[in-house]
């Protein structure tokens, strides 16, 4: 039985700076992460080619899946079958040398139904040197919560 006495880990507060010393560098968005995103939204987001997807997704977006199960289609990414790729506006989130993080607005293609939708990506450079290629391990919708329609009563 562990016992916790009243002294032990006090919190102390402090008006000074706070000295972080891992920062990690910001660098420009390596082209190939941002290809890879592309390449990712016309095989996995949109349900097209899965080995293809299989091959840029990362070990969070695959989820201990086997490439025949991730074959089925049934798969942890959110599908927007209906986007218009080349119309979707990126945002850079942050970059760093072995991961990244950017904002897509998924645009669909002319007579869809379907809404735009905000996506949030997540990549990893996985390996080093002359073997090192980025994934993407990391794909949500933004869900922001519901408003209520009856706000003013």
């Amino acid at each position: 039985q562990t016992t916790v006495r009243a002294n032990e880990n006090k919190e102390t507060f402090s008006n000074e700076r706070v000295q972080n010393s891992s920062t990690v560098e910001t660098v420009p968005l390596a082209p190939e992460a941002r290809q890879v995103v592309v390449q990712f939204i016309k095989t996995a987001v949109m349900r097209k080619n899965l080995d293809e997807a299989w091959k840029i997704s990362g070990p969070q977006i695959r989820q201990n899946l086997t490439l025949q199960q991730w074959r089925s289609g049934n798969i942890p990414v959110v599908p927007y079958p209906d986007a218009a790729v080349n119309a979707s506006p990126v945002k850079i989130t942050w970059s760093h040398p072995t991961e990244a993080g950017l904002e897509v607005v998924l645009q669909p293609k002319l007579g869809s139904k379907e809404k735009p939708q905000l996506f949030f990506v997540g990549l990893l450079k996985q390996g080093s040197g002359s073997q090192a290629k980025w994934v993407v391990d990391y794909w949500a919708p933004y869900a922001p919560p519901p408003i209520p329609s009856n706000a003013g009563s």
